[in-house]
């Protein structure tokens, strides 16, 4: 019985073997391809996890090393320009001369502006830098973090990883690279004060101290005051642009043909003075050196580029907000109305410059340290999404090799 119903159905039997042979074929493809799909997304959601968690480190250390540097900061802008003893001799020296007082307060007038605009633009390229060099410190060392483990787990090398620099054991190429951030303070911040003041002068030496101030004159007198500043500073870079000023790469960076050199006749110089140095020492130095200058041409890279162009940009203007902001505050707070109600409320250039002077503490200071609702500078700029963006585009640019 059975032997005739399979010659009578042999055909269709052996091609319903077939099919099911074939679907369950196919079946065990899919499946495979469907775990192996649900396992790389788990792994990616997995790493996207851990990146996000290590950037947010990076990013709370970035503020952490801008909060460490702004006292140095506040030091040599005082120190440039003691506007407080201006204000407490003229407070105090009930004696002085209709003309001495007159001299004084010009260059508070003078003073406060350029120390409030030149504050602010230190604080947005001291966190700019530090933000993009922990952020290619975080690049690299989870790369190599990567690679190991690829190599490990894999048992072989992925080239596509393997554009890293070593430094999870080097911790002085990173301090060293990190650095480089003090030529700023020592070079490029006294460097812009000087260029801040300057065109301040240009701006404001006409304007009387009697001169009134509604918010929008403020605004407009600063932005104006900022617009030189950037063109003085090549800043977007401009082909046609040729004068004598300071380039804002030059303000944040040393001239990096000269560091090869240096730091060649540092190590000469160690050389003639103990000669016990191994050979394994000097090639360690010059593998540091190398790392060095590596991170410092690619840090010159991104300096030059118009994205942080943008990113700066963006950056003061979030700074520039809290001032403006504030500054409305004080108009409203403390200017007398006319007798037009529907004229806006002024202030005298007197008052606007006493009030820059005291606002330069609030500058340099984080909201927990001052009684602010809203929050301050340095948590302003440091939380610009511009910034904090261009950070992550920094930090995953050679991750997504592998994605």
């Amino acid at each position: 019985m059975l032997s005739n119903f399979y010659q009578k159905h042999k055909r269709k039997l052996l091609w319903a073997g077939v099919i099911g042979g074939l679907v369950s074929v196919g079946g065990g493809i899919v499946y495979y391809w469907y775990r192996k799909k649900k396992d790389e997304e788990k792994e990616k959601a997995k790493r996207e996890q851990q990146m996000r968690y290590l950037f947010s480190e990076n990013n709370n250390t970035a503020k952490v090393a801008l909060l460490s540097v702004i006292p140095q900061l506040l030091e040599e802008i005082e120190k440039t320009y003691p506007t407080q003893s201006l204000v407490e001799e003229l407070k105090t020296q009930k004696n002085l001369s209709t003309e001495r007082k007159k001299k004084l307060w010009e260059k508070i007038k003078l003073e406060s502006f350029t120390r409030v605009i030149s504050s602010i633009y230190a604080l947005c390229m001291m966190d700019t830098i530090l933000s993009i060099q922990i952020s290619m410190i975080g690049r690299h060392l989870y790369m190599e973090h990567t690679y190991k483990n690829k190599k490990i787990e894999e048992g072989v090398e992925d080239e596509r990883l393997k554009n890293h620099l070593s430094l999870s054991s080097d911790r002085r190429t990173q301090h060293r690279f990190l650095g480089y951030a003090a030529h700023f303070q020592n070079v490029g911040f006294p460097t812009l004060m000087s260029l801040v003041e300057s065109v301040v002068k240009a701006h404001i030496s006409d304007l009387s101290l009697k001169h009134l101030f509604a918010i929008n004159d403020f605004k407009e007198l600063v932005e104006n005051i900022r617009k030189n500043v950037e063109q003085k500073l090549d800043f977007p870079p401009s082909s046609t642009t040729n004068n004598a000023s300071p380039k804002i790469a030059e303000l944040l960076l040393p001239d990096l043909s000269q560091i090869p050199e240096a730091e060649q006749s540092d190590t000469n110089a160690g050389d003639n003075k103990n000669n016990n140095y191994s050979s394994a020492l000097n090639k360690s130095t010059k593998e540091e050196n190398d790392k060095v200058l590596k991170l410092l041409y690619e840090l010159s890279d991104l300096i030059e580029s118009p994205e942080y162009f943008n990113v700066f940009r963006e950056t003061c203007n979030s700074a520039f907000a809290v001032l403006y902001g504030r500054m409305e505050e004080q108009i409203t707070k403390t200017a007398k109305r006319s007798e037009d109600v529907d004229a806006p409320l002024r202030l005298p250039m007197v008052n606007v410059s006493t009030w820059l002077t005291k606002e330069l503490r609030v500058i340099m200071s984080k909201k927990e340290d001052l009684d602010l609702s809203e929050p301050g500078y340095v948590d302003q700029i440091h939380s610009s999404p511009f910034l904090t963006k261009y950070s992550v585009l920094i930090y995953a640019r050679d991750l997504l090799l592998y994605e």
